[in-house]
């Protein structure tokens, strides 16, 4: 799967739910029902409710800032599985059709970039219900088995010197990327919030950086460039952040990442 992406479900992945009816999506950690004007995201029964009300929050968040988002109304459950009631968002991934041509890929991408530096620069008041992205770095950097206690401390430290050189914080989605970017009538609606903190923007998008490379280092460095060249930054600003931003990768387990290729930004190589 690419990202986290929704993928429109098929003969095979079909969950077909005795209340909700067909999906017409799911990702890894949810599946999507249209019900109406609402969509229902049920989470697998294994996500705990703080996950669930993380993203409540993260969203609501995002929506109060004018964002583009679907808005969110209320937490439930369908036979004990938590769900959230949002609005439907009417259209289609930004990712869906980049790749017919070069060009078309690139102007994908360049939209994307354009949306992430503007989400990027809206100014923050009130955030104390948004977790700090150092805090959940650090918790994640703890949370990884297969390092050394040498090698963490060495990741916790450039956490620090990182932080501390960063002038400037704003709202990170922690997941952005063209396949979470709805393409409406509208405009480009954002979505899947539940990774969001605040934090520094070249953090987020080293995550970005990481999310393409796990599929095409093309993809990567094309969108390295564009972001970089948008923000007029150097690719340095970014990539100084990926030991850090591999580390909370590799804590979250996910099995279509490449664990060999994490530990080699882990150790720098």
């Amino acid at each position: 799967m690419l990202f986290n992406e929704k993928k429109k479900p098929n003969a095979e992945t079909d969950s077909t739910h005795p209340t909700l009816g067909k999906p017409f999506a799911f990702g890894n950690t949810a599946t999507l029902y249209r019900q109406g004007n609402f969509a229902i995201k049920l989470y697998h029964p294994h996500l705990p409710a703080e996950e669930v009300e993380k993203e409540y929050r993260n969203h609501h968040f995002a929506y109060q800032l004018n964002l583009f988002v679907p808005d969110v109304h209320r937490i439930t459950s369908y036979q004990l599985q938590h769900a959230l009631i949002l609005d439907y968002v009417d259209g289609e991934p930004l990712g869906t059709n980049c790749w017919k041509s070069l060009y078309t890929l690139d102007q994908c991408m360049l939209t994307a970039v354009k949306q992430q530096h503007h989400l990027h620069r809206i100014p923050l008041k009130k955030t104390e219900k948004i977790e700090l992205m150092p805090q959940k770095l650090r918790r994640q950097i703890h949370q990884v088995d297969d390092l050394s206690s040498s090698r963490k401390h060495h990741l916790l430290n450039l956490l620090q010197q990182l932080v501390e050189s960063s002038t400037s914080q704003s709202l990170c989605h922690g997941d952005f990327h063209f396949f979470n970017l709805i393409k409406t009538k509208k405009g480009i609606s954002m979505i899947d919030w539940v990774d969001a903190s605040i934090g520094f923007p070249c953090a987020d998008a080293c995550r970005s950086y990481l999310l393409y490379a796990s599929i095409s280092q093309a993809l990567a460095t094309l969108y390295l460039y564009l972001y970089c060249a948008e923000g007029k930054l150097d690719e340095e600003e970014v990539l100084n952040w990926l030991p850090i931003l591999a580390c909370a990768r590799l804590s979250e387990n996910v099995a279509s990442d490449s664990k060999e290729q994490l530990h080699r930004w882990i150790y720098g190589k």
